[in-house]
């Protein structure tokens, strides 16, 4: 959304960076004239982020050593109008320089918090001092750590320095590994090709906690090319989710003029997807009329629940 703080968080190897680079790639081909920029505290994979589809020429990436120097350099992007999209990545890696430099025994707590804090403000609009920055049209993204909150009955899992991202965000969005849509070489044990869940925490766009996945190729497969999102996969979900594919037990059914075909489990029907690729486009179409429908009557559904599914498949 424009002229937004948005917020991707979640553990390590969840996807958040994924997501970055697929929306900067996505908004690459959209607006062919726009300036990008990612002000960065990790390492940086440019082949990787090449392979998501991200025209680096386009790209402004940022390298500061601490955590003041990158939110004012962040700062003064959006000051200067010419950049539509920012990503900050990591959030949770900034280090701040009086932290670095004190020794190991002095007491540095809530330092980072207040000075992300302070940033956030500030470009929300709602600085006490005055030195408001307004975002204009430029969209921020900050991508985010979990730290584990230990003290209690249970251990919770929550995103540092947060409460002014949670305030003035636009759309915060948890993002964890979906280890049963994860597919490993069984000689090498390198991962193929990812699945990640996800919830969205915080929408003031729409209703909050909606759910979903997605799957993502990190090596070349007969689903996709490396960098890419499985969209044979995700015509398979929302297929039977809006009904447009027939779903009954462990059997699938494309439309009619698909050829009616049958399969019996989601696997050989998501493979005979990612052979088709001319059957993509049209039926994402069917199946966003589907779905905007059914939202509209407030009636989508599952057709079926996952326990009815693993008993017929028995």
């Amino acid at each position: 959304v424009k002229g937004s703080i948005n917020e991707c968080y979640g553990k390590f190897s969840s996807g958040k960076s994924f997501i970055l680079y697929k929306t900067i790639a996505e908004n690459q081909k959209i607006h062919p004239d726009a300036y990008f920029a990612i002000v960065l505290f990790e390492d940086l994979d440019k082949d990787w982020v090449a392979k998501c589809g991200v025209d680096l020429d386009r790209l402004y990436i940022v390298e500061p050593d601490w955590m003041e120097d990158g939110l004012d350099i962040a700062e003064e992007l959006i000051k200067s109008r010419e950049f539509f999209l920012i990503g900050i990545d990591s959030w949770g890696a900034m280090c701040p320089k009086a932290e670095y430099d004190a020794p190991m025994e002095a007491n540095t707590m809530a330092l980072r918090a207040r000075l992300g804090n302070k940033f956030i403000r500030k470009i929300a609009g709602v600085s006490p001092n005055g030195d408001n920055v307004d975002l204009g049209n430029t969209t921020l993204i900050i991508i985010n750590q979990v730290y584990d909150k230990i003290g209690g009955p249970v251990i919770v899992s929550a995103p540092p320095s947060n409460k002014a991202i949670e305030f003035f965000g636009r759309i915060l969005v948890q993002v964890k590994k979906d280890f049963e849509l994860t597919l490993q070489d069984k000689k090498t044990g390198q991962v193929i090709y990812q699945g990640c869940s996800f919830v969205i925490d915080k929408n003031k766009t729409q209703p909050p906690k909606n759910k979903g996945h997605f799957v993502f190729n990190l090596k070349d497969n007969p689903l996709g090319k490396a960098g890419d999102i499985q969209l044979a996969e995700e015509l398979t979900t929302y297929g039977a989710l809006s009904g447009v594919i027939k779903k009954g037990g462990a059997w699938y059914t494309v439309p009619e003029c698909f050829g009616g075909v049958r399969f019996q489990g989601k696997d050989k029907l998501v493979e005979w997807l990612a052979s088709y690729p001319e059957y993509h486009l049209p039926l994402k179409n069917l199946v966003l009329e589907s779905m905007i429908r059914l939202s509209a009557e407030g009636i989508v559904e599952e057709n079926e629940s996952e326990e009815e599914y693993e008993d017929e498949e028995l």
